[in-house]
C-alpha cells in the first residue's frame, strides 16, 4: 500500500480542543473590559462611579459536512482481499478499508480548517470562506514585512512589534 501523507501537526500539538455540541449554531459573546485607573479625590468628595461593559453577541453557523461512500456488489464479486488469497472475506475488508478511508478524509479537512482558523478565516474542504473572524469581531488586521532580504533592517525590532501586536 502506497499511503498518502496525513497532515496531522495542529491535532498533535493539541491548539484545538474537540467538544460536541447538539445545536447547529455556536453563539459567541464578547464583553469589552475597560481598564481604569482610578483617581485621588480630596476627603469627603464624590467617588468615580463604576461603568458597564459593553458586551456583544455573534451566533456563527455550525457547518456540516457530510461525506458518503457506497460499496457495490462489483467492488467485492470475484475480488479477492488484498494480500490475504481467498481466506479473508473481501466484504469486511472493503467495508474497513472505506471506513478508514473517509475517517481521514474528515480528519484532513478538520486539520485544513484549523489551519485556516489560526489565519482567522474559516475555510471549508473546498476553499470557500465560511467566516472572516477579522471583519466579524471588527478587528484590523495586521502584517509585518521583515525585509530580510534588505541589508539594514532591524530584526529585533521587528520581532518587538510582533509580540506588542500579539498582546
Amino acid at each position: 500500500n502506497i499511503l498518502p501523507n496525513l497532515y496531522s501537526r495542529l491535532s498533535q500539538m493539541g491548539l484545538f480542543r474537540f467538544e460536541g455540541i447538539t445545536q447547529r449554531s455556536v453563539i459567541l459573546e464578547q464583553r469589552e473590559g475597560v481598564l481604569s485607573l482610578l483617581p485621588s479625590v480630596p476627603l469627603g468628595a464624590p467617588s468615580t462611579v463604576g461603568t458597564r461593559e459593553n458586551r456583544s453577541m455573534r451566533s456563527f453557523a455550525v457547518p456540516w459536512i457530510p461525506h458518503d461512500d457506497v460499496i457495490l456488489p462489483g467492488d467485492i464479486q470475484g475480488v479477492p482481499a488484498l494480500g490475504a488469497g481467498d481466506t479473508a472475506d473481501p466484504l469486511v475488508g472493503l467495508m474497513t478499508r472505506k471506513l478508514t478511508l473517509m475517517r481521514n478524509k474528515h480528519a484532513q479537512t478538520r486539520e485544513y480548517m484549523e489551519v485556516n482558523a489560526l489565519r482567522g478565516i474559516a475555510k471549508d474542504g473546498a476553499g470557500v470562506t465560511l467566516y472572516n473572524y477579522f471583519t466579524e469581531f471588527g478587528i484590523t488586521q495586521t502584517s509585518i514585512d521583515f525585509l530580510l532580504g534588505t541589508t539594514g533592517t532591524k530584526v529585533q525590532q521587528k520581532v518587538r512589534t510582533v509580540i506588542r501586536d500579539l498582546e
